[in-house]
């Protein structure tokens, strides 16, 4: 599909206009952005109302600190959880009502909210996805987007818990077009921007990789000279 070249073909019915608001550096939202917004859509697909407490696993990250934004500007009230005191300061700075570890989820989320009614998990651990599960309140929805090394194994769940929730689990991937150009009015209104860590020229970009799989930074890295 062209990624990581200077130029490359599409269809042009996939076109997105991008209004003169947003600069270049809102380029991860053609990608990151939409897998995220297309992940919270499927909220209200599945009747889970804005107002709600929504849990949002992985919530610093690439993905997560867009899916935050966009459960607020939906009017979720969106519980972020992610590792360390400066990613929960993020979290809580892109509007989350809430930003907890791993740790402290359970107790917050089933003690403050009786359970969360969706959680969406965009953290690349197995881990993630069990507290994703664990987190979640009678009759709600696991959204699930990030894609754990196939050597964590599976996931697994007790037959009994899953009748006790009764819990719809559902995976997301991506988004549509029509997403897409929603999404861009969003970040054109300043609701959702993209948060960029690290940039670099294309040749460094084998060291941006292993940054990211080594969780070195928040929010997206982006490529701002593809000729050297």
């Amino acid at each position: 599909m062209g990624t990581f070249a200077e130029h490359f073909t599409v269809y042009a019915k996939s076109l997105v206009v991008i209004p003169d608001e947003l600069g270049d550096e809102e380029a991860p939202l053609a990608c990151g952005g939409l897998t995220a917004y297309g992940a919270v859509k499927k909220l209200l697909a599945h009747h889970v109302l804005p107002g709600r407490p929504v849990a949002i696993i992985g919530a610093a990250g690439g993905l997560g600190h867009y899916a935050v934004q966009i459960a607020v500007a939906f009017g979720y009230e969106v519980i972020g959880v992610d590792v360390g005191s400066d990613r929960l300061d993020f979290v809580k700075s892109l509007g989350a009502s809430r930003a907890v570890s791993p740790d402290e989820a359970m107790g917050v989320i089933h003690g403050e909210y009786g359970g969360a009614d969706a959680s969406l998990i965009f953290a690349a651990k197995m881990a993630g996805f069990r507290l994703g599960f664990d987190v979640l309140g009678k009759h709600a929805l696991m959204v699930c987007v990030g894609l754990p090394a196939s050597s964590e194994g599976n996931l697994e769940f007790n037959p009994f818990m899953l009748f006790a929730k009764d819990t719809t689990i559902i995976y997301s991937a991506v988004g549509t077009v029509e997403d897409m150009r929603e999404l861009v009015h969003l970040a054109a209104q300043g609701k959702v921007k993209s948060h960029i860590s690290r940039t670099g020229a294309l040749t460094e970009l084998p060291t941006i990789f292993d940054e990211l799989e080594a969780a070195q930074f928040t929010g997206r890295a982006v490529l701002t000279d593809l000729s050297s």
